[in-house]
Protein backbone atom coordinates (compact mmCIF):
# COMPACT_ATOMS: atom_id res chain seq x y z
CA UNK A 1 0.00 0.00 0.00
CA UNK A 2 2.55 2.55 1.13
CA UNK A 3 4.51 1.43 -2.82
CA UNK A 4 1.14 2.24 -4.59
CA UNK A 5 0.48 5.60 -2.80
CA UNK A 6 4.42 6.68 -3.34
CA UNK A 7 3.73 5.88 -6.89
CA UNK A 8 0.19 7.88 -6.89
CA UNK A 9 2.24 11.17 -5.47
CA UNK A 10 4.74 10.44 -7.84
CA UNK A 11 4.73 13.99 -9.38
CA UNK A 12 4.85 15.29 -5.97
CA UNK A 13 7.71 13.54 -4.59
CA UNK A 14 9.82 12.98 -7.73
CA UNK A 15 12.92 13.55 -8.43
CA UNK A 16 13.96 15.30 -5.30
CA UNK A 17 12.93 13.51 -2.10
CA UNK A 18 14.81 12.39 0.62
CA UNK A 19 15.92 8.68 1.67
CA UNK A 20 13.64 8.26 4.75
CA UNK A 21 10.32 9.39 2.83
CA UNK A 22 9.20 5.54 2.06
CA UNK A 23 10.21 4.56 5.34
CA UNK A 24 7.76 7.28 7.13
CA UNK A 25 4.88 6.25 5.00
CA UNK A 26 5.08 2.92 5.64
CA UNK A 27 5.56 3.52 9.26
CA UNK A 28 2.44 5.92 9.68
CA UNK A 29 0.04 3.56 7.22
CA UNK A 30 0.91 0.55 9.79
CA UNK A 31 -0.17 2.67 12.97
CA UNK A 32 -3.36 3.66 10.71
CA UNK A 33 -4.67 0.12 9.80
CA UNK A 34 -4.09 -1.19 13.26
CA UNK A 35 -6.20 1.31 14.35
CA UNK A 36 -9.04 0.59 11.60
CA UNK A 37 -8.78 -3.29 12.34
CA UNK A 38 -11.66 -5.22 13.86
CA UNK A 39 -9.67 -7.71 15.29
CA UNK A 40 -13.20 -10.51 16.42
CA UNK A 41 -13.29 -10.05 12.85
CA UNK A 42 -10.16 -9.53 11.34
CA UNK A 43 -11.77 -7.09 8.65
CA UNK A 44 -11.05 -3.50 8.72
CA UNK A 45 -13.95 -0.51 9.14
CA UNK A 46 -12.96 2.87 7.89
CA UNK A 47 -15.04 5.65 8.30
CA UNK A 48 -14.08 9.45 6.07
CA UNK A 49 -11.28 10.61 8.56
CA UNK A 50 -9.43 7.13 9.21
CA UNK A 51 -6.55 8.25 6.85
CA UNK A 52 -6.13 12.02 8.32
CA UNK A 53 -2.56 11.67 9.94
CA UNK A 54 -1.55 11.28 6.50
CA UNK A 55 -2.46 15.12 6.02
CA UNK A 56 1.02 16.85 6.65
CA UNK A 57 3.11 14.34 6.24
CA UNK A 58 6.22 15.81 4.17
CA UNK A 59 8.09 14.21 1.21
CA UNK A 60 11.31 15.68 1.64
CA UNK A 61 12.46 16.93 5.55
CA UNK A 62 15.39 18.68 4.24
CA UNK A 63 12.88 21.36 2.74
CA UNK A 64 9.70 20.94 5.11
CA UNK A 65 6.26 22.35 2.78
CA UNK A 66 5.94 24.13 6.23
CA UNK A 67 9.45 26.24 5.91
CA UNK A 68 8.00 27.72 2.56
CA UNK A 69 3.73 28.09 3.38
CA UNK A 70 3.24 29.06 6.95
CA UNK A 71 -0.52 27.93 6.52
CA UNK A 72 -0.99 24.39 4.42
CA UNK A 73 -4.15 24.11 2.20
CA UNK A 74 -7.32 22.22 4.00
CA UNK A 75 -8.94 19.63 2.10
CA UNK A 76 -13.10 18.26 2.14
CA UNK A 77 -15.27 16.45 0.24
CA UNK A 78 -19.16 16.63 -0.39
CA UNK A 79 -21.32 15.15 -3.16
CA UNK A 80 -18.37 13.65 -5.28
CA UNK A 81 -16.37 16.70 -5.08
CA UNK A 82 -13.09 16.63 -2.98
CA UNK A 83 -12.21 20.65 -2.65
CA UNK A 84 -8.51 21.59 -1.71
CA UNK A 85 -8.99 25.15 0.01
CA UNK A 86 -5.65 27.55 -0.52
CA UNK A 87 -5.53 29.74 1.64
CA UNK A 88 -4.69 33.64 1.43
CA UNK A 89 -0.86 34.52 2.23
CA UNK A 90 0.81 37.45 2.89
CA UNK A 91 4.03 37.12 0.63
CA UNK A 92 7.64 37.16 2.37
CA UNK A 93 6.32 36.66 5.67
CA UNK A 94 3.33 33.49 5.33
CA UNK A 95 5.01 32.52 1.60
CA UNK A 96 8.76 32.48 1.65
CA UNK A 97 10.54 32.80 -1.43
CA UNK A 98 14.37 30.93 -1.38
CA UNK A 99 17.31 33.39 -2.51
CA UNK A 100 17.44 34.68 -5.65
CA UNK A 101 14.35 32.54 -7.18
CA UNK A 102 12.09 35.16 -8.90
CA UNK A 103 8.82 33.19 -9.28
CA UNK A 104 6.91 29.99 -7.77
CA UNK A 105 4.77 27.60 -9.51
CA UNK A 106 1.82 25.84 -7.07
CA UNK A 107 0.68 22.74 -7.63
CA UNK A 108 -2.37 20.51 -6.18
CA UNK A 109 -3.73 17.57 -7.36
CA UNK A 110 -5.44 14.38 -6.10
CA UNK A 111 -5.26 10.39 -6.87
CA UNK A 112 -7.34 7.62 -5.46
CA UNK A 113 -6.73 4.11 -3.72
CA UNK A 114 -9.10 1.43 -3.96
CA UNK A 115 -8.89 -0.09 -0.70
CA UNK A 116 -10.77 -3.16 -1.16
CA UNK A 117 -9.26 -4.07 -4.76
CA UNK A 118 -5.83 -2.74 -3.62
CA UNK A 119 -5.44 -1.00 -6.82
CA UNK A 120 -4.81 2.83 -7.23
CA UNK A 121 -5.64 5.54 -9.90
CA UNK A 122 -2.95 6.70 -12.91
CA UNK A 123 -4.63 9.86 -13.99
CA UNK A 124 -3.31 12.70 -12.26
CA UNK A 125 -5.66 15.69 -11.47
CA UNK A 126 -3.66 18.94 -11.28
CA UNK A 127 -4.44 22.12 -10.62
CA UNK A 128 -1.20 24.86 -10.97
CA UNK A 129 -1.14 28.51 -10.70
CA UNK A 130 1.85 31.01 -10.82
CA UNK A 131 2.83 33.41 -8.22
CA UNK A 132 5.55 35.70 -8.36
CA UNK A 133 8.00 37.29 -5.78
CA UNK A 134 6.79 40.51 -6.05
CA UNK A 135 3.81 40.08 -5.58
CA UNK A 136 2.46 41.66 -1.79
CA UNK A 137 -0.71 38.81 -1.40
CA UNK A 138 -1.39 35.17 -2.88
CA UNK A 139 -4.99 35.21 -2.61
CA UNK A 140 -6.90 32.41 -1.49
CA UNK A 141 -9.04 30.17 -4.02
CA UNK A 142 -10.82 26.43 -3.70
CA UNK A 143 -9.93 24.30 -6.02
CA UNK A 144 -11.89 21.40 -6.62
CA UNK A 145 -11.74 17.64 -7.95
CA UNK A 146 -14.17 14.85 -9.04
CA UNK A 147 -13.51 11.20 -6.85
CA UNK A 148 -14.40 8.32 -6.97
CA UNK A 149 -16.47 6.64 -4.39
CA UNK A 150 -15.81 3.65 -1.62
CA UNK A 151 -11.91 4.87 -1.90
CA UNK A 152 -8.73 6.53 0.00
CA UNK A 153 -8.39 9.54 -2.31
CA UNK A 154 -5.53 11.95 -1.40
CA UNK A 155 -4.23 15.44 -2.06
CA UNK A 156 -0.91 16.57 -2.93
CA UNK A 157 0.87 19.37 -3.12
CA UNK A 158 4.12 20.91 -4.30
CA UNK A 159 6.71 24.25 -4.63
CA UNK A 160 8.12 24.36 -8.18
CA UNK A 161 10.95 27.77 -7.72
CA UNK A 162 11.97 29.15 -10.61
CA UNK A 163 14.92 31.48 -11.12
CA UNK A 164 15.16 33.76 -14.18
CA UNK A 165 18.46 34.91 -15.93
CA UNK A 166 19.57 35.98 -19.22
CA UNK A 167 18.99 32.23 -20.48
CA UNK A 168 15.25 32.08 -19.64
CA UNK A 169 13.60 30.60 -17.04
CA UNK A 170 14.75 27.41 -14.48
CA UNK A 171 13.48 25.09 -12.08
CA UNK A 172 16.21 25.42 -9.19
CA UNK A 173 14.25 22.17 -6.88
CA UNK A 174 16.80 19.68 -6.02
CA UNK A 175 17.53 17.16 -3.06
CA UNK A 176 17.76 20.27 -0.99
CA UNK A 177 14.74 22.28 -2.13
CA UNK A 178 11.58 20.23 -2.52
CA UNK A 179 8.94 21.35 -0.23
CA UNK A 180 6.13 19.27 -1.10
CA UNK A 181 3.69 16.69 1.04
CA UNK A 182 0.38 15.45 1.52
CA UNK A 183 -3.03 18.25 2.28
CA UNK A 184 -5.66 15.95 2.25
CA UNK A 185 -6.74 12.28 2.86
CA UNK A 186 -10.10 11.29 2.82
CA UNK A 187 -12.44 7.81 2.53
CA UNK A 188 -15.00 8.80 0.05
CA UNK A 189 -18.39 7.38 1.22
CA UNK A 190 -20.41 4.61 -1.00
CA UNK A 191 -19.10 1.74 -3.18
CA UNK A 192 -16.73 2.15 -6.18
CA UNK A 193 -19.08 2.03 -9.43
CA UNK A 194 -16.76 0.13 -12.11
CA UNK A 195 -18.48 2.34 -14.72
CA UNK A 196 -16.54 5.78 -13.60
CA UNK A 197 -13.92 5.97 -16.17
CA UNK A 198 -10.48 5.88 -14.16
CA UNK A 199 -7.52 4.27 -15.01
CA UNK A 200 -6.49 1.90 -12.46
CA UNK A 201 -3.60 -0.59 -11.93
CA UNK A 202 -4.18 -4.28 -11.67
CA UNK A 203 -4.46 -5.87 -8.31
CA UNK A 204 -1.06 -7.17 -8.21
CA UNK A 205 0.58 -4.42 -10.31
CA UNK A 206 3.61 -2.72 -8.31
Amino acid sequence: MATHIRQMLNYFILPSYDGSHHNRITTLLKSILEKCLDKATYTYIFAPDSFERLNGLEFNTNSPLTSYMKIIPTSSYKAGILTVTFPELINKQEFVFPKETSSCIITIGTESYDLQGMRRTQAYKLHSFEVDHQQKLIESQSIEFEVPDGCLCIAGITLHYYLTDRFGKNRVNDKTLNPSGICGAIITPGELKEEQKLRWTSPNHL
